[in-house]
């Protein structure tokens, strides 16, 4: 499989993903990554924006990214099937670009807050999760001060009956009796355009992502997203099919 990585101004995520996706394959896979002048994308199975504050971590810097020529290419390759995967600051971008819906905002403590989270898994028909099962609750890092979802009225209750909410913030994430610190409408944590080709998570799986192995049965939760992606990519013979 050959993964195509964003590097935005600022973000400090790439090499992270990077090295996930080379970790969870067993090297199997290819990693390219893709400055913001780039204006195609070609011989990719999937393209991956990385966390990491691009452009500074402020509100609505993803429309500073979607002005870059890349983003032009990357709606063609989603237009086509390609998989697309946004992780936090890169789960924003693809929001402000038009690519998934809705936005994200500040925190409702209205600070930074990093730290693993309890996220449950709401949909496995999507790419992001089909090596899970629904239901399942994942431990999973977050990083971020924009990490509230908030969707146009009526929007939340759109995505819930189009099965487009692949991860949910789970309650065992906060003591018990405090509130919600990061406050997004209906707990969305990761969710997906119409088509589920094109997925935002605002968790960051990369951290915990660990091969399984004969030896090493236990992998962290991170893994499962990564396995996912890539049993959706690649076809029963190995090979990846650009095709989609």
């Amino acid at each position: 499989m050959r993964w195509g990585i964003l590097r935005f101004p600022g973000s400090h995520g790439a090499q992270d993903l990077a090295d996930a996706v080379v970790r969870v394959s067993d090297g199997r896979d290819q990693v390219l990554f893709v400055e913001p002048a780039a204006t195609v994308l070609l011989e990719m199975d999937a393209v991956a924006l990385p966390a990491g504050a691009s452009f500074g971590d402020l509100p609505h810097v993803g429309q500073v990214a979607a002005r870059t020529p890349v983003i032009a290419a990357l709606r063609r390759f989603a237009d086509g099937g390609g998989l697309v995967v946004g992780v936090g600051n890169g789960f924003q971008i693809l929001c402000e670009a038009g690519l998934l819906p809705g936005r994200l905002r500040e925190n409702a403590c209205g600070h930074f807050i990093g730290r693993a989270v309890c996220v449950r898994v709401e949909n496995v028909a999507n790419p992001l999760a089909g090596r899970a099962m629904a239901g399942d609750r994942l431990w999973i890092p977050i990083a971020a001060r924009y990490a509230a979802w908030e969707g146009e009225p009526g929007e939340l209750e759109s995505l819930e009956r189009n099965g487009r909410i692949v991860l949910r913030y789970d309650p065992a994430s906060w003591a018990t009796g405090h509130a919600d610190p990061i406050g997004s409408q209906g707990a969305v944590a990761a969710l997906s355009n119409h088509r589920g080709n094109v997925v935002g998570t605002m968790v960051n799986p990369e951290y915990v992502a660990r091969p399984r192995s004969a030896t090493n049965l236990v992998a962290g939760d991170g893994s499962i997203v990564f396995e996912s992606l890539r049993a959706w990519s690649v076809g029963a013979d190995g090979r990846a099919s650009s095709a989609r």
